[in-house]
């Protein structure tokens, strides 16, 4: 980062895609905001890739056993009966 100091026309919704950047890490088309690179002093081009859906983590499902836990577990707790 540059030394503190103003930002015109940041706004709260350009820390993910700056985040991101800073990871070193696509930048979701579809997301919101923008990579604040006057912020930075690292002047490496922004990476754009995918949409937000798919950079979400995916998963098959729980296996029989799993689901079987987080019923029992839901109980325990007084969720479902």
């Amino acid at each position: 980062m540059k030394n503190a100091g103003e930002f015109q026309g940041a706004q709260l919704i350009d820390l993910a895609p700056t985040i991101l950047h800073l990871l070193g890490l696509p930048v979701p088309t579809d997301m919101d905001g923008r990579v604040l690179t006057e912020a930075l002093a690292d002047a490496r081009a922004v990476e754009f890739g995918g949409t937000s859906e798919s950079s979400a983590a995916t998963t098959e499902g729980y296996s029989e056993e799993e689901e079987r836990e987080v019923i029992e577990r839901l109980a325990d707790l007084g969720y479902i009966s």
